[in-house]
């Protein structure tokens, strides 16, 4: 199985203008004046997207463990790499906050906020599943 961030730097490569597909789409006369594919908020979709179909692999693994840390290690590296601030996920921004700012209590809040939906979601998801089942 590969790195999520070797999976990331292989998709910087292809949707970049000179090597990847842009460059082919060009060469071959489908593309007039190619330009690359990152950052952007869809080559942030394809790199999760492929991230998915490696998750999936590692479902048949065992360690279910295993697979929920680097699902989510994946989940922050794709949006960050291919992506531009606009379109990061909300770990991306509590990291960029955190640790890009230098502002520790704002990255905090940001992820008591993140828990808190979380929450908030599962519990109405529960409850709406009990209320069917009665």
């Amino acid at each position: 199985m590969l790195s999520e961030v070797i999976i990331g730097f292989a998709w910087l490569i292809l949707m970049s203008e000179s090597a990847g597909i842009p460059g082919l789409l060009q060469w071959v006369g489908l593309w007039d004046n190619a330009r690359s594919f990152y950052p952007s908020f869809w080559s942030i979709r394809i790199g999760l997207v492929v991230l998915g179909f490696s998750i999936v692999s590692l479902i048949l693994f065992p360690s279910v463990t295993l697979t929920i840390l680097i699902y989510f290690l994946g989940v922050f590296v794709m949006p960050t790499m291919l992506g531009r601030p606009q379109d990061w996920t909300m770990t991306s921004n509590i990291s960029d906050k955190a640790l890009g700012d230098a502002n520790l209590p704002l990255g905090a809040a940001l992820a008591v906020v993140m828990l808190l939906v979380h929450v908030a979601v599962l519990t109405l998801s529960a409850l709406l599943a009990r209320r069917r089942e009665a």
